[in-house]
Parts: C-alpha cells; sequence; structure tokens
C-alpha cells in the first residue's frame, strides 16, 4: 500500500532519493510488461530472517496467486534473491527480466517474474 511504501522510504533515510528512482523505474517495468491488463501483483512479501525456510512466505504468495486464479487474471512480482526466483519459477512464474545489482543504483538485483492467467 501507498502509506507502507512512504515509511519504508522516511526509514531509508539519505537513500530515499535512490530508493523512489528505483520504485519508479520497476512501476515502469510493470507497466511495459502488463500494459492495461488486470493482474495482480504480488508486491513486498517477507518473512522475518528468523521464520524463513517453514512455508509461510510460499503460502502468502499461494494466497495471492489463489485470488488471481479465480480472476483467471496474471500474477506479478519482483524479487532481489536468487533463492526468491526458483521458489516462484515452482509456481509458475517465469522470468520476464532481470536488473543486475551492478546496473542499478542501489546495486540491487532485481527480477521481474510473470505466472500467465490460469
Amino acid at each position: 500500500t501507498a502509506p507502507a511504501m512512504l515509511s519504508m522510504l522516511r526509514s531509508m533515510g539519505r537513500d530515499a532519493g535512490r530508493s523512489l528512482g528505483w520504485f519508479s523505474r520497476e512501476e515502469r517495468y510493470r507497466q511495459e510488461l502488463l500494459p492495461h491488463r488486470a493482474h495482480w501483483f504480488l508486491v513486498m512479501l517477507g518473512v522475518e530472517p528468523a521464520s524463513q525456510q517453514y512455508g509461510l512466505g510460499a503460502a502468502l504468495a499461494l494466497h495471492g496467486l489463489a485470488r488471481a486464479d479465480q480472476q483467471r487474471v496474471p500474477a506479478y512480482v519482483i524479487t532481489n534473491t536468487q533463492a526468491n526466483v526458483r521458489l516462484y519459477a515452482k509456481m509458475g512464474f517465469e522470468v520476464a527480466g532481470h536488473t543486475p545489482g551492478a546496473d542499478d543504483a542501489l546495486g540491487i538485483s532485481t527480477w521481474r517474474m510473470i505466472r500467465p492467467a490460469r
């Protein structure tokens, strides 16, 4: 949600401007990949490191995917870790774009993934 994103940007302090640029770039990519099409954007899914490896992240994603399936629309997700690329691939997502960390202003590798409508 917008308030959550603003809160996260505030917490980033001096890097907020670069972070806002990153969010803007990713939004442009999303609009290019799914222009004017209804879709689910699984945004900011995350699990505290101490609670990872118990399937909680997968459960969150699968809940959103069930809603996308009910509406017969594609789903879109952004991830910054190779492990998540493998996780989302198991759920039917395909990599639609990748920005290596060395090419990113924040040094963050980013994968954009789409799961076709089912």
